[in-house]
C-alpha cells in the first residue's frame, strides 16, 4: 500500500491530487484518489483495518445507493409484500433518495453525507413525510450491512427526531358531515349510496369494497363478510390481517341501499358490488 502525489497542468493552473494504491482481498490492484493527502491517509488506516477484518469493498466495486435502493425493491417483491406497499418504497426512492444521495457509493458514503441527507429531507418535507422517508433510507443501509455490500453503517446511529409539536391528533368527521354525505350520496343514485353507507358507516377499507361481491352480501341476515380485498391495480387477494377477516351487521339504511342496488343491477353472486 502507498501514497503518492500526483500534479498535472490543466489551463495554465496546476492540479494537486494524492493517490493511495493497494492490493484488495483478492489480491487486485486498486486506487482512489483523494483531494489532500490528509484524506488519503485516513482512507489508508480504514482501508487496512477493513482488510485485516476480511469486510473490505473496493470504491470501484460498491454499488450505489440507487442501485442498493433497487435490491430492497426486489427484496420486497420476492418477499410477497403488497404491490401497493413496494410502489410506494419505488415512488419514495426515485423522488427523495435519488436526487438527493443516489449517485454516491455506498463505500465512499460518511456520516457526515447521512446528516446531510437527513437536514435536506427536513428541510424540504414535512416532519412527518421526512421521518419516513429518512426511515426507508436507514432501512436500505441496514440490507446493505447485512448482505456484507459494506463494512461499516454509517446511518445507524444517526437520527432524525422531530418536535412534538408536529404530532396532530387525528380529526374525524362529525356526524353532521357523514349524514350530509349519506344524504348528498342518495341523490347521486344507488351504487353511490350503497358505497356511501358501507364506508361511511362500517369502516370498509377501499381494497376491501373493491374486492366486494354480492356473494358476500346477506340482505336477508343484513350481514356483509369480508374475506377478500382487490388492491388499485385489481388483484385479488386475502384481507390484510386475521382480524380483517369479518362479518359485520348492516344498518337498516345501508341494507335499504344495497338492496335498492342489486334490483337495479341484477347482478350474479360472484359479481363486484361496484364494478367501477
Amino acid at each position: 500500500m502507498s501514497i503518492r502525489k500526483r500534479t498535472w497542468v490543466t489551463r495554465g493552473q496546476q492540479k494537486t491530487a494524492w493517490v493511495l494504491v493497494y492490493s484488495d482481498g483478492n489480491g487486485k490492484r486498486k486506487q482512489e484518489t483523494f483531494a489532500t493527502k490528509r484524506e488519503a491517509e485516513r482512507r489508508w488506516s480504514e482501508i487496512s483495518a477493513e482488510l485485516h477484518r476480511g469486510s473490505h469493498i473496493s470504491l470501484a466495486d460498491s454499488l450505489t445507493v440507487t442501485q442498493a435502493g433497487d435490491l430492497w425493491i426486489e427484496r420486497a417483491i420476492s418477499e410477497g409484500l403488497e404491490r401497493s406497499t413496494y410502489e410506494e418504497y419505488r415512488r419514495v426512492l426515485r423522488l427523495h433518495i435519488v436526487p438527493l444521495i443516489g449517485s454516491v457509493k455506498l463505500v465512499g458514503l460518511t456520516r457526515a453525507d447521512v446528516e446531510n441527507l437527513r437536514d435536506q429531507l427536513l428541510s424540504e418535507l414535512s416532519p412527518k413525510s421526512a421521518t419516513r422517508v429518512f426511515s426507508y433510507f436507514k432501512i436500505i443501509m441496514k440490507m446493505a450491512e447485512d448482505k456484507g455490500l459494506i463494512p461499516t453503517n454509517v446511518a445507524d446511529k444517526v437520527k432524525l427526531v422531530t418536535s412534538k409539536r408536529h404530532r396532530h391528533r387525528p380529526e374525524f368527521f362529525q356526524m353532521d358531515e357523514v349524514n350530509a354525505a349519506l344524504a348528498a350520496s342518495l341523490e347521486l343514485g344507488p351504487e353511490f349510496s350503497a358505497f356511501a353507507h358501507l364506508f361511511w358507516l362500517h369502516g370498509l377499507r377501499s381494497s376491501e369494497g373493491r374486492g366486494l361481491t354480492w356473494e358476500a352480501i346477506n340482505l336477508e341476515k343484513g350481514m356483509v363478510t369480508i374475506a377478500q380485498r382487490a388492491d388499485r391495480w385489481r388483484t385479488i387477494g386475502p384481507p390484510k390481517s386475521e382480524s380483517s377477516f369479518r362479518t359485520i351487521p348492516l344498518t337498516p339504511s345501508c341494507l335499504q341501499a344495497l338492496a335498492i342496488l342489486k334490483s337495479k343491477a341484477n347482478p350474479n353472486s360472484n359479481d363486484f358490488v361496484f364494478s367501477g
